[in-house]
């Protein structure tokens, strides 16, 4: 996520859009103000299996000849790999955090049919904190915002999202 100067107006894209369209706000007077995206490295690891994977079947078949059960074989680790990495992708595009003037909505993809949603209301927000883990996440510029309820020891996490510093920021001026 980019910095915004507060003069400056950002462009919607049309993912934003249909989000905003699709996800029906069930408060009055309840105004979108941003949404956070998880970040590209939730599919670094889905990446690397691809790649391990196709090199290795690669390998094997160019060591036993391209025969036709070798070459078969490659195709079938091609689409389960491919289909794992396609999977990883839609988990990521589905889930998302839509930051409202009175709360903020945490969607999650869990599976191809399975999202949970969670909400907590920006009032009931004690603190917030970030976190980027490891040298990939650092460079990339992404981690995990936690954000914590009053009075308790519960809190929410938005996951693998892209610019945690400036997401927890926002955050913490619209409360």
């Amino acid at each position: 996520m980019k910095k915004i100067k507060k003069n400056s107006t950002k462009k919607i894209s049309n993912r934003e859009k249909r989000i905003k369209k699709s996800y029906p706000l069930e408060k009055k007077g309840e105004l979108v103000k941003d949404i956070f995206f998880k970040s590209e490295v939730y599919l670094f690891w889905p990446l690397v299996w691809f790649a391990l994977g196709f090199i290795m079947v690669a390998g094997v078949i160019i060591a036993m000849g391209f025969g036709e059960y070798f070459t078969a074989t490659l195709l079938f680790w091609l689409i389960v790999l491919g289909g794992y990495l396609v999977y990883n992708w839609a988990l990521m595009a589905g889930s998302y955090a839509i930051l409202t003037n009175q709360r903020i909505i945490n969607i999650e993809q869990l599976g191809l049919f399975t999202k949970r949603i969670d909400e907590l209301e920006l009032k009931k927000i004690d603190r917030i904190a970030y976190r980027k883990n490891g040298a990939l996440a650092k460079m990339l510029d992404s981690g995990n915002v936690y954000l914590f309820y009053k009075n308790t020891n519960q809190f929410m996490s938005l996951d693998i999202i892209k610019d945690p510093e400036s997401v927890a920021s926002l955050i913490s001026r619209a409360r």
